[in-house]
C-alpha cells in the first residue's frame, strides 16, 4: 500500500499545481482582454489637410541631398489621395501628371503609364493630355524599348494635337525611333562634318 500511495499523493499534488497555473493565466488572460483599446483616428481627408501633406512632401523633395526613393514615393501618394478624395478639383488632373512624372523618374513605369492613361480617360479636355501622351510614348521608347507602342503614341500626338511642341517632338522622335545611342551619335557626327564641309565650302567661294 505504501508504494501506492506517494504516487498518488505526488498526482494530486501536480494536478492541484496545474489548477492553480490555470487560474492565473485566465485572470492573466482576462485582464488584458479588458484593457482599453487605443482609438484609431481617422485619417483627415480634408481639402486643407491633404494639401498641407503635399506642401510638406515637396519642401522635403527640395530639401534632398541625395537620391530617395522613398521621399518621392511619399509625394506621389499624397498627390493621389487629393486626386482620390477630390476627383472634380480643377488641382487633381495636375497632381496626377506630378504623380506620373515622378513615378517615371524613379523607375516605376507601369505605374506612370497606367496614371498617363487615367488622365487620359478621366480628364480628355486637359491641357496636360498632350504631355501624358508625350509622357507614355518616351517610356515606351526609352524605357521599355517597345517601338511598336512608341511609334503608335507618337503618331497619335501628331494627329490629334497639330501644330503643337508635342507633336514637333514626337515627328524628331518617329525619324530617329529604334536607333541606339552609339548610332545616333554616329549620324550627329557625320551630320555636323557636313554642315562643317558645307560651310566651308561657301567661304572659299566668297
Amino acid at each position: 500500500m505504501k508504494k501506492i500511495t506517494l504516487p498518488v499523493a505526488l498526482y494530486c499534488i501536480i494536478v492541484s499545481m496545474a489548477s492553480c497555473g490555470s487560474g492565473d493565466n485566465s485572470k492573466q488572460t482576462s485582464a488584458t482582454t479588458n484593457q482599453p483599446q487605443v482609438p484609431v483616428t481617422p485619417k483627415d481627408t480634408s481639402r486643407d489637410a491633404l494639401i498641407q501633406a503635399i506642401r510638406a512632401s515637396e519642401r522635403k523633395l527640395k530639401d534632398l541631398k541625395t537620391f530617395d526613393a522613398a521621399t518621392y514615393t511619399m509625394a506621389m501618394n499624397a498627390y493621389a489621395d487629393y486626386a482620390k478624395y477630390y476627383p472634380a478639383d480643377t488641382a487633381s488632373v495636375g497632381f496626377l501628371f506630378l504623380e506620373a512624372s515622378y513615378a517615371s523618374g524613379i523607375g516605376q513605369f507601369d505605374k506612370a503609364l497606367k496614371t498617363y492613361q487615367f488622365i487620359e480617360t478621366k480628364y480628355p479636355q486637359s491641357k496636360n493630355i498632350p504631355d501624358c501622351m508625350l509622357g507614355e510614348a518616351e517610356i515606351y521608347n526609352n524605357n521599355l524599348k517597345d517601338t511598336a507602342n512608341a511609334h503608335k503614341k507618337f503618331s497619335e500626338i501628331i494627329e490629334k494635337f497639330p501644330g503643337t511642341h508635342q507633336a514637333q517632338d514626337s515627328k524628331m522622335e518617329i525619324k530617329y525611333l529604334g536607333m541606339t545611342p552609339d548610332q545616333l551619335g554616329k549620324m550627329f557626327e557625320e551630320q555636323n562634318k557636313a554642315k562643317e564641309k558645307k560651310e566651308g565650302n561657301k567661304k572659299t567661294r566668297t
